[in-house]
């Protein structure tokens, strides 16, 4: 797309818009939740007509693989979240179309963002889809849809690996969109293949979009103590993402992604002041486990080994675990490593981190080598 196609006319958007959603059965209230919620990026884009043409084409699929799945908190159409990955991955095409996606071609890149999910959402095998892309691209040969079906396949996460963590398994999921050299640091982003930079970025469209939704849920109070994750755990998550898409291609590359992990921060006060209370502690460079108990509003952190008589009277009453920290270029991030002998099991953490996530304040105390308890 050359930069002469820009067309920022929303009668024009909304045109096209209307005419590719005549096809779909949703309520009416679905098709305007699903176009208030995307097109606004569509807006945006450089040749409207162009990335119409293709979703016309793929919008069958699309409904075929989707259907009628909805988000748990919002009860929104999944498709809401299709649409938008695929129109903020055109956004960033048009953002870097001359720099890190240079060479790349746009109808792969797009098709493969619609269908990052398909894999997830709709299991089937390849060869299927296979026919189904031939029948609607019949104008590209056979290896473009071979292209694409392994860009969704990578795009696919993995088996779920039982021995890490929530945080662990999550960040080793994104670490595979960012090669590696043989020293285990990230390679140069020009020596990325073709391949990867098209995965990278629509990996990064993805967290954009997921991101985006959870803020708008959350100012619309709709997801406190209705995910299977903490509102930490998942803030985690976004965190580390948002900072490693930021280290690949620059601090001030995407200011709406870093504003976005801002506004979630906002929505769980007690991190923030978890975290400030281990850099009063110099904790946040301490390499050490450190094990926590959980009380009615409080949290008592103690770091050492030996005897806790004063654990006995109380075992049944208290849950605790152990964690680590990890403090990365100024982020934070706390990881649940297993459940505490002396007390109580606080399974995975779940206790700890939905204390942590609570609007309600929280005080956090340090003992060494005892956990000590009040009268209150």
């Amino acid at each position: 797309m050359s930069k002469n196609e820009r067309n920022f006319n929303p009668r024009f958007g909304e045109k096209l818009f209307g005419l590719v959603f005549i096809i779909s059965d949703f309520s009416q209230k679905d098709l305007n939740n699903l176009k208030d919620f995307v097109l606004p990026d569509f807006l945006l884009l450089r040749n409207q007509e162009r990335l119409m043409s293709i979703l016309s084409k793929v919008f069958p699929l699309l409904i075929d693989i989707y259907g009628q799945e909805r988000r748990k908190v919002n009860n929104g159409l999944y498709l809401r979240h299709v649409l938008k990955t695929g129109f903020l991955a055109a956004r960033l095409y048009d953002q870097y179309q001359e720099s890190f996606l240079k060479g790349v071609d746009f109808d792969r890149f797009f098709v493969s963002a619609l269908l990052h999910d398909a894999f997830e959402m709709n299991p089937q095998d390849k060869e299927s889809l296979f026919f189904q892309l031939k029948k609607i691209f019949s104008d590209k040969d056979d290896s473009w849809i071979h292209q694409v079906i392994e860009d969704v396949e990578f795009l696919t996460p993995p088996q779920k690996d039982s021995e890490l963590s929530y945080l662990e398994r999550k960040n080793q999921d994104f670490e595979r969109f960012v090669p590696k050299k043989e020293d285990g640091n990230d390679e140069p982003f020009e020596n990325w293949s073709v391949d990867e930079r098209i995965r990278f970025f629509i990996k990064t469209a993805d967290v954009w979009a997921n991101l985006y939704e959870s803020i708008n849920d959350l100012k619309k109070g709709l997801d406190h103590g209705q995910m299977k994750r903490s509102l930490t755990e998942r803030y985690q998550v976004f965190s580390y993402r948002v900072g490693r898409i930021l280290e690949v291609l620059g601090e001030q590359s995407l200011p709406e992604l870093a504003s976005l992990e801002r506004d979630f921060l906002g929505f769980i006060p007690n991190f923030k002041k978890i975290v400030d209370f281990f850099r009063d502690n110099n904790l946040l460079d301490f390499k050490e486990e450190i094990k926590y108990v959980l009380e009615k509003n409080r949290i008592i952190f103690y770091n050492g080994s030996g005897e806790h008589s004063s654990l006995s009277r109380k075992r049944e009453q208290v849950k605790g675990g152990v964690i680590k920290i990890e403090n990365r270029k100024g982020r934070v991030f706390i990881h649940f490593v297993r459940q505490a002998s002396s007390c109580q099991p606080d399974e995975n953490g779940r206790d700890f981190f939905s204390m942590i996530s609570s609007p309600q304040k929280i005080a956090f105390y340090l003992s060494d080598n005892i956990i000590s308890f009040s009268s209150e």
